[in-house]
């Protein structure tokens, strides 16, 4: 996530997949179609939106509910922007993560990976399937235990926040350790921080706040 906006950019998982902004509480006006089966969305610090779209392989660059370009990302999930402005995708399937600075690609084959964040330092952390991994310059720095995690975001301290879905509970960890976990409902799946650096999750048919992590 970058910034905190007062618009919210929304994606559908469809084919083909369209983009879409609420402003307040207008009724979502369609901007593009932006790919096959899109997976996740970030707002660079531009303005600048980007979207994985898994079944294209791609990622989209849309610049004022415009897309100006796709770039081959092959299986994208995972999306974030670190604090130099630069893109970092997960990939399931391409067992690896994209780095797009510029527009311009490098990948790096860590493993297979499903989720993405990154901190404060610009270190980016992605989700594997029982571990969070911490990955500086491309390279793996560091594996944390973490099963069936799904869902990581970075708070402004610089902790890491998972879901775990089948756990049915976050977890927190400080320094690449666990410290904490909190059950908060069935399957918890997207994760996120607020402004006031409470976390958010979405499990089963609710959303719950986490008030422990307001600083």
């Amino acid at each position: 996530m970058a910034g905190y906006l007062s618009d919210v950019n929304i994606c559908s998982n469809a084919s083909p997949s369209r983009l879409y902004k609420i402003i307040g509480n207008v009724f979502p006006s369609l901007f593009t179609s932006i790919g096959d089966s899109s997976q996740n969305i970030c707002v660079d610090k531009n303005g600048v939106v980007w979207a994985s779209n898994s079944n294209s392989g791609t990622t989209s660059k849309i610049i004022n509910g415009v897309k100006v370009l796709d770039i081959i990302t092959p299986s994208p999930t995972g999306i974030c922007v670190d604090g130099n402005n630069v893109v970092w995708v997960a990939s399931w399937i391409g067992a690896c993560i994209y780095k797009i600075d510029n527009d311009v690609v490098t990948t790096f084959p860590i493993g297979a990976c499903s989720n993405i964040c990154a901190d404060k330092d610009n270190a980016v952390w992605v989700v594997k399937s029982a571990t969070i991994n911490k990955i500086v310059n491309g390279i793996e720095v560091l594996s944390a235990p973490s099963a069936n995690c799904i869902g990581i975001c970075c708070d402004k301290n610089n902790v890491i926040w998972v879901a775990n879905w089948s756990g049915n509970y976050v977890s927190k960890f400080v320094n690449g350790m666990k410290i904490l976990d909190i059950p908060v409902g069935t399957g918890p799946r997207g994760i996120c921080i607020d402004r006031n650096n409470a976390v958010w999750v979405v499990s089963g048919n609710y959303i719950s706040k986490d008030r422990k992590s307001v600083v």
